[in-house]
């Protein structure tokens, strides 16, 4: 589980930003102030860990929302001899595999990489930044605590220039690799010290193999394919522990970078993105062009997930239809439209039927062609089912009956469905939203805060980190807190406390903005006569 995300020098950043990321994280502040550069250095993060891309322009996740411009526009004040910093921190409790039990002296642990450009020596004796931009250095840390820490050498590899022995994690890698590979049942403060010291020989000898963004493990000539239990014996035993540390390291140390990075990639994997100015579909939503790169970003995927997905299209439809939250409800409905490919065979049929029956054999007696042709056409529609159809989504307006399509009603439907759509339709995501309040009426922003309360800490789980100018949608998120503390919040919604929403300002300056964390109040009791509750 993802709980921070840390930037530096990028776009306005220039000293590294904390920002922590809870089940609900809103950015507020001024425009141009840096608010979008906190989602976009997850977007490069994302991309750069999808296809190892350090200078990105466009981004798969981004649509034509995002544009990065590559390494020499996002890095801090276009200054090439700046490295961006990025770094994820992950809550240990949430991680799986055999390789967290070495991570149970710790709550947290960090990935932190450094990315800029090879700095060599001009003419004039100056560094000139020359080549592509890469990860220049990686570093891994447990509760703050550098645990490992590797650079990018000229040789070409990224090589291991720290390892902290004396950190409780590398205690628990030591003990274990002795404790169950070797003969020894126990270990003294002697022993650890032994240990120490053979852990400090192997570090000149440790390199890192490369993946996208984060290291993939230990270069695989470091790794042995087996090895048996190292017997140890009292004459011997300091040279004993030594080989079963040069022995199991590199092993134990492979699979505890493999499996952080493993994680870090899994999270980025379930990031998502959607762009303050959502997609306007045509008015026919069954022929919208599913190939355009914005599909996702601007929201046009949404529509697509109504049509296909009946229980999404029912939560999206319970909260249109709500008469005291829309003074217009509307309602979205699916119809079959076929072709006339697809219905050719049947139309022919009727029209041989009726030509037969009323030119060939006309009676005066029992002629109804107004009845004949209407069942004659009820045959036809039930046998629909036999063709292929097309599935349309309608809108209906509650109040008039009247089948519309979101071309005939104000744009704010169709700018706030992506975003019920990602709230109600997805899981264990984490989501970020740009001005998720776009074009729509102040009551429907404070509405807006149930349903992420309801997506972040129901069922669905996700997270959310909403950029927002809406003080309506905080002061709703705020009641809440507010009526659960005190047992009055409205039945069915989940409870939420000060500590599931994080309130981020950022706060634009001539060095750099700042991220400022906003806390909230464990109790709202003095500010009861002061604010107005959404």
């Amino acid at each position: 589980m993802l709980t921070a995300f840390h930037l530096g020098n990028f776009k306005a950043f220039s000293n590294t930003q904390c920002i922590p990321i809870r089940p609900l994280t809103l950015i507020f502040g001024p425009n141009s102030g840096g608010k979008s550069s906190i989602i976009h250095g997850l977007v490069l993060a994302h991309e750069a860990n999808r296809a190892g891309n350090m200078d990105v322009t466009r981004t798969e996740v981004g649509g034509d929302s995002v544009d990065l411009g590559g390494f020499r526009q996002f890095v801090h004040r276009q200054d090439l001899s700046r490295n961006v910093e990025i770094a994820l921190e992950l809550d240990t409790a949430r991680l799986k595999g055999e390789y967290t039990t070495l991570l149970a002296p710790v709550k947290h642990v960090t990935v932190s990489m450094t990315i800029g450009m090879r700095q060599v020596e001009g003419k004039g004796g100056e560094l000139v930044a020359t080549g592509m931009p890469m990860v220049t250095r990686y570093e891994l840390l447990a509760d703050g605590e550098s645990l490992l820490r590797a650079s990018w050498r000229a040789s070409g590899s990224m090589k291991v220039d720290i390892l902290a022995q004396d950190h409780a994690v590398f205690r628990e890698i030591t003990k274990a690799i002795v404790l169950l590979g070797t003969t020894t049942e126990s270990m003294s403060p002697e022993d650890y010290e032994w240990a120490e010291k053979a852990i400090s020989g192997l570090v000149p000898e440790l390199l890192l193999k490369a993946g996208n963004l984060l290291p993939a493990g230990l270069a695989d000539s470091l790794l042995r394919s087996s090895v048996g239990l190292i017997p140890v014996s009292i004459g011997q035993r300091r040279g004993d522990l030594a080989e079963a540390i040069e022995a199991f390291l590199p092993s134990r140390l492979n699979d505890l970078i493999a499996g952080i990075s493993t994680a870090v990639a899994q999270e980025l994997g379930s990031f998502n993105y959607l762009g303050p100015l959502r997609s306007y579909p045509p008015r026919h939503l069954a022929f919208s062009d599913d190939g355009d790169r914005n599909w996702f970003a601007g929201g046009g995927n949404a529509w697509d997930v109504l049509r296909r997905d009946e229980s999404v299209r029912k939560r999206v439809n319970d909260w249109l239809s709500n008469r005291e939250r829309l003074s217009t409800p509307y309602m979205f409905r699916l119809d079959k439209l076929v072709t006339i490919e697809s219905i050719n065979p049947l139309y022919e049929e009727l029209v041989r039927d009726l030509e037969d029956r009323y030119c060939n054999h006309w009676s005066e007696e029992d002629i109804d062609i107004f009845g004949e042709v209407s069942g004659t056409l009820l045959d036809v529609e039930q046998q629909l089912d036999k063709v292929n159809t097309i599935s349309e989504l309608r809108l209906v307006d509650l109040r008039t009956d009247t089948a519309v399509t979101h071309r005939d009603v104000g744009i704010g439907v169709s700018q706030v469905v992506p975003v019920l759509v990602a709230a109600y339709g997805s899981r264990e995501k984490l989501w970020a939203i740009e001005q998720p309040e776009i074009h729509i009426h102040p009551a429907l922003q404070a509405e807006l805060g149930d349903v992420f309360i309801e997506s972040a800490l129901g069922a669905n789980g996700n997270r959310f980190l909403l950029e927002t100018h809406s003080e309506h949608l905080i002061l709703r998120i705020l009641r809440r807190i507010r009526e659960t503390s005190e047992g009055t919040r409205p039945e069915g919604l989940p409870k939420i406390r000060p500590e599931h929403v994080q309130v981020l300002y950022v706060d634009p300056s001539a060095t750099g903005s700042q991220v400022v964390e906003l806390r909230l109040p464990p109790s709202f009791d003095r500010y009861r006569g002061n604010l107005r509750w959404c």
